[in-house]
């Protein structure tokens, strides 16, 4: 078997060319291939994760084209933005900001406590937190088992979820539903 050895311009062009696709991608798109990209080479020999920085054009950091997390929005401003409607999907929102914006590989339920603690909103019981917990995982399918008991990773679901949650424009916040007038007429005594 003939071995083709490769240059360090063919890098490049690969580079290059792993770059221009992602730019024609939606930025969650983007995300998630980079996440698979890292995670693919966690699994590759220790020669090729060792590559030292100082050498010249090979970038050792792939960053995201086009994020639009701003670097001092909280939890609390991401789940406002993304106005979860029930404790599902809010468990859910949680845990993709803890995945894709804080850059956890891994979360367990004191670290989606302790994000839901920070957007202000009321935490349930232990015993409710628990159980809505474990729908997220088993029934929704919004989170899959990470690689140690305890630990969970956002789902192919919960991604799609979050992802097509609506982005409410800045300075709106709530729920602006309009109010029904009562109809006076019927109730009017003659």
């Amino acid at each position: 078997m003939i071995k083709k050895k490769f240059s360090l311009q063919d890098e490049t062009e690969a580079m290059k060319n792993i770059a221009v696709e992602l730019e024609n991608l939606p930025q969650e798109s983007q995300q998630r291939i980079v996440k698979w990209l890292m995670s693919t080479v966690k699994d590759l020999p220790q020669s090729v994760n060792n590559l030292q920085s100082s050498e010249k054009n090979i970038p050792t950091q792939v960053s995201v084209i086009g994020s639009s997390y701003q670097k001092g929005e909280g939890p609390k401003e991401f789940f406002q933005n993304k106005q979860p409607k029930n404790n599902y999907q809010k468990l859910a929102v949680l845990g993709y900001y803890l995945e894709f914006m804080k850059g956890k590989d891994e979360f367990n339920s004191q670290d989606l406590k302790i994000a839901w603690k920070q957007t202000r909103e009321v935490l349930p019981s232990p015993r409710v937190f628990s159980t809505v917990l474990n729908s997220t995982l088993t029934k929704y399918n919004y989170f899959v088992s990470g690689q140690k008991k305890g630990l969970y990773r956002i789902g192919i679901k919960g991604q799609k979820l979050v992802e097509s949650l609506p982005v409410q424009p800045k300075g709106l916040v709530g729920s602006y539903r309009k109010r029904r007038k009562k109809n006076t007429s019927s109730r009017r005594a003659k």
